[in-house]
Order: structure tokens, then sequence, then C-alpha cells
């Protein structure tokens, strides 16, 4: 005779009791930072010469660091191998988790290649009426009351502010993350990462008493570290987007 083989709800043939087991597992939503690299012209033969020298103005930034794919400005055209273009990705270090904004042809090729098809990025909120009556322009941001953190933000931890601002009373820690749909306040040193307008508000700002962010961005513009101008390193500053680039000035 044959030992019977282990099944769902069985270890090495004896019945299991979940209740009798800690919890393994959780899956929870989480938020996350995550680069989109737009292709324009991914086909040109100096496409990655050009990616590698922008990677190496930031290199301890972007070393390992999660990339989206973005086509939509590619979108209709013949999709690349992207199994090719992520292994290319991957010799420069970046690690590629998915696509998004790709046609049909795009997705099927990304999936292929054992990428995820990701939305792009948070999608600003229409009311219910404008919503119904079609296509227009986004609406202006609508605030909620602001969150107050009171306790220092520390490596690994993100804290987001929907539909409002975020002001942080305590420090914020390297490989910490603070967000908000409005503006950020750090009332203290910034070391960790701080996104302001995350829906694209571009009259959102970020306001810190001591600035020595790893990355600041408003409105999807950002700026690493290693481009912030020392002038304004361990200094007041408010920090908006213009022209798309970053603006930072002297606080009183």
């Amino acid at each position: 005779m044959h030992a019977a083989e282990p099944t769902a709800g069985s270890l090495a043939g004896e019945p299991v009791e979940l209740a009798d087991h800690p919890q393994l597992f959780q899956i929870r939503g989480h938020l996350q930072t995550l680069i989109a690299l737009r292709l324009i012209q991914p086909r040109d033969e100096r496409f990655f010469l050009f990616l590698q020298q922008a990677l190496a103005r930031s290199p301890k930034f972007f070393r390992h660091a999660p990339v989206v794919i973005d086509a939509g400005a590619v979108a209709g055209q013949p999709p690349l191998n992207l199994a090719e273009f992520a292994r290319r990705l991957r010799q420069q270090h970046l690690v590629p988790v998915g696509l998004q904004n790709g046609d049909e042809a795009w997705s099927h090729m990304a999936v292929n290649a054992g990428l995820a098809l990701l939305p792009s990025g948070r999608p600003a909120k229409l009311p219910p009426d404008e919503a119904e009556a079609g296509p227009m322009d986004d609406p202006a941001p609508r605030r909620n009351a602001s969150l107050v953190v009171t306790e220092p933000v520390r490596a690994g931890q993100q804290i987001y502010a929907e539909d409002g601002d975020l002001i942080a009373l305590a420090p914020v820690s390297p490989g910490a993350e603070v967000a908000a749909d409005g503006h950020v306040h750090v009332y203290s040193r910034l070391r960790g990462r701080a996104h302001a307008g995350v829906k694209g508000d571009p009259d959102a700002r970020i306001f810190c008493h001591r600035l020595e962010a790893q990355l600041v961005s408003v409105a999807g513009v950002w700026l690493v570290n290693e481009d912030i101008d020392a002038r304004f390193l361990g200094k007041r500053v408010q920090i908006y987007a213009l022209g798309g680039a970053i603006v930072m000035e002297p606080l009183p």
C-alpha cells in the first residue's frame, strides 16, 4: 500500500486545525513609492546609455529601486520585448515590477514577461455629479482636515494624508515616508522622503524646519538628496514645483 499524500488542510498526512496554529502571514494594502520610467523613444540605440548617465547622478537612490514602466506615450506602437527590456533594466541595478498605461498588446507582453499590470498612480477623484457628466478638467482638490503626527516617523513607516495636509511635529527618519494630497509640514528634521500634491495638485508645497531629505516630490516632480543645492541642506525651506522642476526657498 502507498502512504496517503498530504492534502489541503493536512500536514504530513495529519489533519490540521487552523485555529490551533499561529497566523502565518497577512495580506495588506500598502503605500509604496515606485519610480515610473516613461518610455518616449525606447527603441533609440542610445536609450540605455542615456539612462545609465541619468542614474549615475544619484546611484544610491536608484540602486535596487522598484520601477514601473509607463507605456502611455508609446501605446499603439508595437510593444517591446519586455522580458529583454526588463533584463537590461536589471543590469542597471533597477528592479522592474510592472507596466502602466499600456494597451492590450503591451499588457499582454508585460504579463508574459512576468510583470504586474498597474494603474497609473492615484487618479484624482471626481464628485458624483461631475463623474456622471463625462470627461472634463480635473476639479480643484478637496481638502479634508489636516492629519497631525506627533510621534517620530521611523524607518519603514509610511504616513499618508488623503485629500488633506500632513503636519509632522517630530522628525522624519531616513527610510520613512510622509505624503499628502495637499501640503506637507515638517516642524523638525526631514531626513526621509516627503511627497506633497500626491494627486497632482500643482499648488502643493513642502515646508520643513531642517532639510536633510532623501527625496522630495511635489505633484510628481521630484528631487533626490544628491541633487539638492547644498545651500538649503540643514536649513528651514519651502519646496514647490514650477515649470517641471523643484524650487526651494528659505523660510524666515
